[in-house]
């Protein structure tokens, strides 16, 4: 239960404050030894990842992607005319320049050369 001392802790090795643990309920085991009553939130730009029950933590979110929240996901893909580096905090985070040779789709992590011949239009 929350705030009963961390299960690792009473290993020979210690245990791993400000991680995870999977003998507590949340799986994470604070700073001060203790369970913690959830894992912690992961900031705006980046979501929790899980890559095992003893592995997990917060990472960016990737190009083309963004994270507005601190829920711990990130919430979906770029809007078209803009495009979103990694760690981005808004479907706007980057507006797309406004030159003939380049355009950003939704989704976008950079701005993409159009095709030889060819022109972009804004509105």
């Amino acid at each position: 239960p929350a705030g009963a001392s961390c299960g690792s802790c009473a290993s020979r090795s210690g245990c791993s404050r400000n991680g995870p643990d999977r003998t507590c309920a949340s799986s994470y085991c604070g700073a001060d030894g203790t369970c913690a009553d959830e894992r912690p939130a992961c900031g705006l730009g980046s979501e929790m990842v899980s890559r095992s029950p003893d592995d997990f933590g917060c990472q960016l979110c990737q190009a083309g992607r963004f994270s507005a929240t601190v829920d711990g996901s990130c919430d979906g893909t770029c809007e078209a005319g803009f495009y979103c580096e990694t760690g981005a905090r808004s479907a706007r985070d980057a507006p797309c320049p406004r030159s003939g040779d380049v355009f950003c789709p939704a989704g976008s992590e950079r701005p993409r050369p159009v095709a030889a011949g060819f022109y972009a239009l804004y509105d």
